[in-house]
């Protein structure tokens, strides 16, 4: 819930994946002002998704697991985009999931 904080108070959270030693993308989640639909862009070696203001909002308010959209991009199929919290495993892992959203289903039981 750490990168959640982050993201709630500033707007923005970000984090990279290595694939080895040089080659890496770092990947942007952000609340977008210019934006009135989820969008995703890739300028290497970022890869960014925005969110418009009013759904970063509602999201960040609710028990909404994740916010999905569908961006439009002419000449080829349009692309899916889907954000999700991150929650904590079902079952026990062994692993510290103490910065995670606890998991609905567990909370049920």
């Amino acid at each position: 819930m750490e990168e959640w904080e982050t993201f709630k108070d500033s707007g923005k959270v970000e984090d990279t994946i290595r694939f080895d030693p040089v080659q890496k993308i770092i990947y942007v989640l952000k609340v977008s002002g210019a934006h009135t639909s989820i969008a995703a862009s890739f300028n290497h070696p970022f890869l960014t998704v925005s969110i418009p203001r009013s759904i970063a909002n509602y999201w960040i308010e609710s028990s909404e697991a994740g916010i999905r959209g569908l961006m439009e991009i002419p000449g080829v199929p349009s692309m899916p985009i889907l954000v999700e919290k991150d929650f904590q495993c079902i079952k026990e892992r062994g692993e510290d999931e103490s910065k995670l959203f606890p998991h609905p289903d567990r909370l049920a039981h």
